[in-house]
């Protein structure tokens, strides 16, 4: 293995553990993504990668978990947390202003495979759906016993596309626009006051979400206010304003 590879990536043996620990669990056997050539991708540019597992071909429709040196040593990151069955390739974007390199054998994510049938969860006493981290999808009880039952078929069908773990979030494709204003000077205005106590709270939220790909830092003049708002029931909300 060639020492400035290693230098700039790590290990194969580090790489794959740091991406299993948080996501191995009984209910899932753990596969690797695997970088099938070499391949250079120019700055902001989007590049197919020819990926192998060394479970085989995949043949249904799974979630990858791109590994943390992704994109905080290669400033790479996936185009979509889904890689669907039968396909050999998966789209990386280089978001970064420098050329970099997926070498051969390097591990992208690791994927899943559940060894239950089922995505979802359903509470045979209280008939509730819930998802992986036990939280109720609510379906509205206005709706007949057939629109109920067409609710959840869609539910159950599309169940990767929701989720009530902030960190399983992914960045939304929007094209880039220009936005035209009376004045390109900023208007400074003082800071929301919060207490300790919720600075410290929203700093590692900010953090996690950083560090999980969802948002990235910025030396834009214009910033938008960030607040946690308690819920009525149990836990809090962490929303953002733009004006």
């Amino acid at each position: 293995m060639d020492k400035s590879w290693v230098e700039h990536n790590g290990t194969l043996e580090a790489i794959y553990k740091s991406a299993i620990e948080t996501n191995m669990t009984r209910e899932y056997i753990i596969d690797k993504i695997i970088g099938k050539e070499d391949t250079v991708i120019p700055p902001k540019t989007i590049a197919n990668i020819k990926f192998k597992t060394y479970m085989g071909t995949i043949n249904k429709q799974l979630t990858i978990h791109p590994v943390d040196r992704l994109s905080q040593n290669q400033y790479l990151k996936l185009e979509k947390n889904i890689v669907d069955k039968n396909i050999e390739e998966i789209q990386v974007y280089n978001f970064s202003n420098l050329y970099t390199r997926i070498y051969e054998g390097t591990i992208i994510g690791t994927i899943e495979y559940k060894k239950k049938d089922s995505l979802l969860i359903i509470n045979e006493t209280s008939k509730d759906i819930t998802d992986r981290q036990g939280t109720v999808i609510k379906i509205s009880n206005d709706l007949t016993n057939k629109q109920r039952e067409k609710a959840t078929l869609l539910i159950s069908k599309y169940q990767y596309l929701f989720t009530s773990e902030q960190l399983e979030l992914n960045c939304a494709k929007v094209e880039e626009c220009e936005v035209n204003l009376d004045s390109k000077d900023t208007v400074f205005q003082a800071p929301y006051r919060v207490s300790p106590k919720q600075r410290e709270k929203l700093k590692n939220i900010i953090d996690e979400m950083t560090r999980a790909d969802i948002i990235e830092p910025s030396k834009s003049s214009y910033a938008a206010p960030v607040f946690i708002i308690p819920k009525k029931q149990k836990g809090e909300s962490f929303l953002s304003g733009f004006y």
